[in-house]
């Protein structure tokens, strides 16, 4: 079975004190020993990646402060663009800072998630 949790406007954390509110991803899908962070643009101009992956990361780091992740198996976190439906290429530089930054999430730019 495939969990979606909503997240964006639905959790909502401040940063710590103040009123302001934390950005997040829009939601979370876990199954099995997986957990995918997604977060959704319909930008069809440019900057919409890296903004896609600041909410990613504190979101990730939002999630590691309060909860143990060591359960899942495979994490990976997915920026999404309707407007931008074809595979984009993040290169290997930039795939292994997010993954170590994150501690070990992998990061995926594309319009569509497959679950296997």
């Amino acid at each position: 079975d495939v969990s979606f949790t909503a997240i964006d406007n639905c959790i909502i954390v401040f940063k710590e004190g103040t009123k302001d509110i934390e950005s997040s991803c829009d939601g979370m899908l876990t199954f099995a020993e997986s957990l995918y962070l997604v977060e959704l643009k319909k930008q069809g101009t440019g900057g919409w990646i890296s903004d896609a992956k600041g909410q990613l990361e504190n979101t990730i780091r939002l999630i590691s402060e309060n909860h143990d992740l060591s359960s899942f198996r495979y994490k990976k976190a997915f920026a999404c663009n309707r407007k931008h439906p074809s595979f984009t290429v993040i290169d290997i530089a930039e795939r292994r800072s997010f993954f170590e930054r994150t501690r070990g999430f992998r990061i995926d730019v594309q319009a569509e998630i497959v679950i296997k």
